[in-house]
């Protein structure tokens, strides 16, 4: 009985030990909707439903282009001189209705505005002022998401607050 006691201390303590709370920044519709890639608002390259002709503005020359079928029909946008990747998906299975699923910053060459400042990967999270972390793995990722909604920005920085990387993630 007290070894079964211990057992049962031992895997309470690993497991509360191990579950962090996340801390979410809320930000309200009105700040969302304010949301910039690179001078472009998250709503316009949401709408433009992955449209190629709308999404050449966003990207320079050089970008790649993908369609896939499998897992979902998707369409994929690279940008390696920007730094920036775009997935849309189309959950539906009818080749008309892709939705903005995925976007992520690697570089300094794009920016994302949030909350009325423009941050890029290199700069310092600070910038965005007081927001709450999570540490994960040594480094910090900060979680921005408007409550009942299933989209959100992550963004990821090393133990000393630099920025490495911006997504936005469609939960659906």
């Amino acid at each position: 009985m007290k070894f079964l006691r211990l057992k049962i201390i031992v895997i309470l303590f690993t497991f509360s030990a191990s579950c962090e709370a996340q801390n979410i920044n809320i930000l309200s519709t009105t700040e969302f909707s304010q949301i910039r890639v690179s001078n472009y608002l998250l709503s316009s390259i949401k709408e433009s439903n992955g449209s190629k002709q709308a999404i050449q503005n966003l990207l320079s020359n050089s970008y790649s282009y993908k369609e896939y079928n499998e897992p979902e029909m998707s369409k994929e946008y690279s940008d390696s001189l920007k730094n920036l990747k775009m997935l849309f998906e189309d959950r539906m299975e009818a080749g008309n209705n892709y939705e903005l699923a995925f976007l992520e910053i690697t570089g300094p060459q794009s920016t994302l505005t949030l909350k009325n400042k423009r941050i890029r990967v290199g700069d310092n999270i600070s910038l965005l002022g007081a927001i709450n972390t999570n540490r994960i793995d040594g480094r910090k990722v900060a979680f921005f998401q408007v409550p009942g909604r299933d989209e959100s920005f992550s963004i990821y920085t090393d133990s000393k607050g630099v920025i490495s990387k911006i997504e936005y993630n469609l939960f659906n």
